[in-house]
């Protein structure tokens, strides 16, 4: 096919039909619909797209509008975005159809090409995961899925073991996630305290948003935003790209049609793994009723290259093989979760924590204990060397302080000894709420951490301030 100035066709429209509404900017606020449609096409046509495309792609978008827009609608944005771009491109023209390809439709190769082109299994993780695939990890909501995404996708970035299996092609990690972005940062926070790796320097990157992956144009979104920072970086592809979860980031498209689930697996082929040769790893849900297997369309386990489940039972975390298309299946497993405390307190002074995942077996089961014991012990010895506690805390002790003085003084002015002074509980409390300082939501955390860290002494009912909580006043003094 040429390229024409005025290009019209079977489009059922062409670029010259309607009148020019806008010039594909400034565009008043209330457009949001009609903007993004101008935006994608601009895009698009500056990308060296045909119309043909163009408008494939903004018919796909436009299902998921609700309501859509017209079909008119539709093609005048097309048109005008089209007129637009001739302007702004003099000596310009817009392709109708796709060019079409050299290669021909259907082809077939001698087995003797196909037999001296083999090649050894190109591992990213040795016996666990392939480049050039699509792997999938699932198991019910807490069970720890996600926190073994993390776990590979911080040893794919930084080359590190992962427990045991050598990372053979460690490089640049995307992580497309699709919720919950201050539990992920703990939890790489918790990942590099434990292994102690500086994730600033690593070549790991995190969505700030979900992706439809479903939509064409979500799914080239995705890709682009990926060639840019891959542009930007030097021109290192990426060795893995997460999705966590598949079901936020599906798009609104329903997981158990055939139809659905194979766009989604197209686009995730045509514009992540085979663009990268990288691999791709979904964190998926289980099954109704069902530990044994992940849910959704029977298609999404026929493409897959490697498949995990993950189960958790008590304190436990196994990771079994389901499937693995080319090479044996690996032995199960076990990890539990090894608490870490991050380096910082909440606005009340306490202590925080996230997880990660420690490999578990019978030879060094017992000495992941004892290193829990050795933490316990550790921590125990920090909760009784801080003196520094919120203000919230020091409020509450300070309010106990002034409860005791005025129950001497009444106890003076009525000739008995003010060391009788007793407060109960509930009376520090009620004054704490009087004040103002705090409410009932945060009250049992509050007062629950200053009698663990014994700034307070308790016997029932009766409250005291013990030596540590007066050392903290008289600093406060």
């Amino acid at each position: 096919m040429g390229r024409l100035q005025k290009p019209t066709g079977d489009l059922g429209f062409s670029t010259d039909q309607y009148p020019l509404p806008h010039d594909g900017s400034n565009l008043a606020e209330g457009q949001g619909r009609n903007n993004a449609a101008a935006s994608m096409a601009g895009q698009l046509l500056r990308q060296n797209s045909s119309l043909r495309e163009v408008k494939a792609i903004l018919d796909q978008w436009n299902q998921s509008n609700n309501p859509p827009l017209s079909d008119a609608e539709l093609n005048t944005t097309i048109a005008s975005i089209s007129r637009t771009h001739n302007n702004n491109n003099p000596g310009s023209s817009i392709l109708i159809e796709p060019l079409p390809s050299s290669k021909p439709e259907f082809a077939f190769s001698h087995i003797e090409e196909l037999v001296k082109g083999v090649k050894p299994i190109n591992w990213l993780i040795k016996g666990f995961l392939e480049m050039d695939s699509l792997s999938l990890m699932f198991g019910e909501p807490g069970c720890g899925k996600s926190f073994s995404a993390i776990d590979l996708a911080c040893c794919v970035a930084t080359g590190k073991d992962w427990h045991g299996k050598p990372v053979k092609q460690s490089g640049p990690v995307f992580y497309i996630a699709g919720e919950g972005f201050n539990g992920l940062s703990r939890r790489f926070m918790a990942w590099q305290s434990f292994y102690g790796y500086n994730l600033r320097n690593v070549p790991l990157y995190i969505s700030q948003c979900s992706a439809a992956l479903t939509s064409l144009a979500s799914a080239r979104a995705v890709s682009d935003s990926i060639e840019k920072i891959v542009s930007d970086t030097g021109g290192v592809t990426p060795s893995m790209i997460v999705i966590d979860t598949l079901a936020r980031n599906f798009g609104p498209a329903d997981e158990n049609s055939t139809r659905e689930m194979s766009t989604f697996i197209g686009h995730i082929d045509e514009y992540l793994r085979s663009k990268y040769r990288c691999n791709v790893l979904i964190v998926h849900h289980t099954g109704v009723g069902s530990k044994d297997r992940a849910r959704c369309n029977s298609a999404l386990k026929g493409a897959l290259d490697a498949e995990y489940a993950v189960v958790k039972a008590d304190d436990e975390i196994k990771i079994t093989p389901k499937k693995m298309k080319d090479a044996d299946e690996p032995d199960e497993m076990n990890f539990q979760f090894g608490s870490v405390r991050l380096p910082f307190n909440d606005e009340e002074g306490e202590p925080q924590y996230s997880c990660v995942l420690q490999y578990l077996d019978k030879a060094n089961a017992l000495k992941i204990k004892q290193q829990e014991n050795r933490e316990h012990i550790r921590e125990q010895g920090r909760l009784q060397a801080e003196i520094r506690i919120g203000e919230k805390q020091k409020r509450v002790i300070q309010t106990l302080e002034r409860l005791i003085g005025e129950a001497k003084a009444t106890l003076v002015r009525a000739d008995r000894s003010p060391g009788l002074a007793r407060i109960e509980t509930r009376n520090l409390r009620d004054a704490c709420f009087r004040e103002g300082f705090i409410s009932s939501k945060n009250w049992s955390r509050t007062f629950d951490a200053l009698v663990e860290c014994e700034f307070l002494m308790m016997d029932a009912p009766f409250i005291s301030i013990s030596e540590k909580g007066q050392s903290v006043i008289s600093e406060k003094k």
